[in-house]
């Protein structure tokens, strides 16, 4: 299956679920950040988000939740973006 960019990220997700696309999601959704969701203890979860912040490229951090939150801060604060702990801009769509 070939590789074609999606008018929008749900387009993007539809197109995987229903088997249409299969491969490299890379680059899939054109203007929105492609991320892994990573959940640890909170023993632990200090000494990754110092990894993230010391090394930006290869792990971008996107979001923090607070502990035991599946929720977002970015849904519930002022909108501020990026989250104070981000090392470097996100470019978002508008």
């Amino acid at each position: 299956m070939t590789l074609r960019v999606a008018d929008t990220a749900v387009d993007a997700r539809h197109r995987i679920r229903s088997g249409e696309h299969a491969g490299p999601t890379s680059g899939l959704a054109s203007g929105f950040a492609q991320a892994n969701l990573v959940v640890l203890p909170a023993e632990y979860a200090l000494d990754f988000l110092r990894f993230c912040v010391r090394n930006p490229k290869p792990c971008p951090l996107l979001e923090v939740t607070d502990t035991g939150s599946p929720r977002p801060a970015r849904s519930r604060s002022s909108g501020r973006w990026p989250p104070p702990v981000c090392p470097s801009p996100i470019k978002r769509r508008a």
